[in-house]
């Protein structure tokens, strides 16, 4: 029973220290973001990512663009229908990969 009021009133610590973490933020006009959090604040409510989770989108989607796309350099290339598969899933993998850098 001590533990479940320990618990309990660890949870109610956290969630008051949040909250004064919010209202500084807000009090100095939004600018900044909680101490040891990875994303940016956006004006507009939403969140950009972190230059790490960029990179790694790009690397991705260009990698595994680049690996599908490689299946048309066998000794057999895939042929007809099948090709045109292969072509479309490597260019999304490609856009997903650009987009995830710029976006």
């Amino acid at each position: 029973m001590p533990e479940t009021f320990s618990l309990r009133m660890a949870s109610e610590g956290a969630q008051q220290q949040q909250q004064q973490q919010q209202q500084t933020a807000q009090a100095k006009g939004g600018q900044g973001s909680a101490p040891g959090s990875n994303k940016q604040e956006v004006t507009d409510g939403g969140s950009m990512d972190c230059l790490g989770c960029r990179l790694t989108g790009l690397a991705f989607g260009v990698g595994g663009g680049g690996y599908i796309m490689s299946s048309l350099l066998q000794d057999k290339p895939p042929r007809g229908a099948n090709k045109a598969a292969v072509i479309a899933t490597a260019g999304a993998m490609l856009c997903f990969g650009l987009y995830r850098a710029i976006a």
